[in-house]
């Protein structure tokens, strides 16, 4: 379904929605080798490989909406 137009139409949408939206983002500047700081980052980076490999150039939008999920997570998580 990813990898089909009507996926990544949606895919697409959903991202330019996002990416409007005011919200902080975290980097993936590295400072210190410290798993527990670095968990979502390692959560993209862990899940963004087998995306790609699966989907290819198609994962692209679904590694963003996972960057973008994980730091919606992140944000309300640290308002609570």
């Amino acid at each position: 379904y990813f990898s089909s137009l009507t996926g990544l139409l949606f895919i697409c949408v959903l991202s330019f929605v996002n990416m409007n939206v005011n919200v902080r983002l975290f980097s993936f500047k590295i400072y210190r080798f410290s798993i527990a700081e670095y968990g979502y980052q390692l959560f993209v980076l862990l899940l963004g490989i087998p995306l790609f490999i699966l989907f290819q150039w198609a994962s692209i939008p679904l590694i963003v909406l996972v960057y973008l999920i994980l730091n919606l997570i992140r944000n309300v998580i640290s308002k609570v």
